[in-house]
């Protein structure tokens, strides 16, 4: 079933919602890549100065080598990230009850 990555970034969230609005098509781009590369599922949250992102990956590894490539980490500081992210990777087992 693969993984779930849950991670938490402290970012400026105007900055953040700006870029997501003026961006569509790189981001569009970014989407389609990080498939390519073993993603199943993919979503933005903003909290109290902090994205939350929730994603399914192939394998921890995909994940890791898609986060490590430059241009995705060029584009999180365009985002407003502002600091290292809080990732935790568990496995996704599939359990009654979800949805």
């Amino acid at each position: 079933m693969g993984v779930m990555i849950v991670m938490t970034v402290p970012a400026d969230t105007e900055q953040f919602e700006a870029y997501m609005a003026a961006n569509s098509d790189r981001m569009s781009e970014i989407s389609e890549s990080a498939k390519a590369a073993g993603s199943t599922g993919h979503r933005f949250a903003v909290g109290d100065g902090q994205i939350v992102v929730v994603d399914y990956w192939d394998s921890a590894e995909q994940f890791q080598s898609f986060m490590s490539n430059p241009a995705v980490q060029a584009v999180m500081g365009e985002m407003g990230v502002q600091g290292e992210p809080v990732v935790t990777i568990a496995d996704a087992k599939g359990f009654p009850s979800e949805y």
